[in-house]
């Protein structure tokens, strides 16, 4: 076993893109941002060239997901991108990438 921590960071709407590189396999991503109920923004992702199966799930302040997509499930293709709608935000507070 190896015991891996995630890789953290913050999202800012209209800001600086944020890369994720893994440097031990296992390795996951988990980036937060802030948003108010009712606010419509849109996830944008590229670059991913993770061999095997991809996830991005979108968790609200209480944990629960809000929106995720499988862009890369079962095979692998350099350079995916893609973008999650995210429309009219349930709850004001902070939102997870995972």
């Amino acid at each position: 076993m190896t015991l891996t921590s995630d890789v953290i960071g913050i999202l800012t709407a209209n800001g600086a893109a944020q890369a994720f590189t893994s440097t031990r396999p296992g390795q996951n991503a988990r980036y937060t941002f802030s948003a108010t109920a009712g606010q419509n923004l849109s996830l944008l992702y590229s670059g991913d060239t993770f061999p095997g199966h991809t996830y991005i799930w979108v968790n609200k302040p209480d944990g629960n997901y809000v929106s995720y997509v499988y862009p890369q499930y079962g095979g692998t293709g350099p350079g995916l991108s893609g973008t999650i709608p995210l429309a009219n935000l349930p709850v004001t507070g902070t939102y997870t990438v995972y």
